[in-house]
């Protein structure tokens, strides 16, 4: 497993076509973090979701930190 740290740095308003309609829809922009390996030197990293659902981007604040882990899907 590698986990890594992100800061949250912005956040846009958008839409997006679900099911044939127009929905609200949030872009997350990430940032490491300054104190994690990605954000320090080789390996680097970038983060942006695109989020429908309210119940999930409500769930980030703006210059928060969180983590990814990144694990082999089988």
């Amino acid at each position: 497993m590698v986990r890594a740290k992100f800061k949250l740095i912005g956040v846009e308003f958008t839409q997006a076509w679900i099911k044939g309609q127009m929905v609200d829809a949030r872009i997350l922009k990430f940032s490491p973090s300054k104190d994690e390996v990605f954000g320090e030197a080789t390996p680097s990293a970038q983060l942006q979701m695109t989020i429908v659902p309210k119940e999930a981007w409500e769930q980030f604040e703006l210059g928060k930190e969180y983590y990814v882990d990144f694990n082999i899907a089988e």
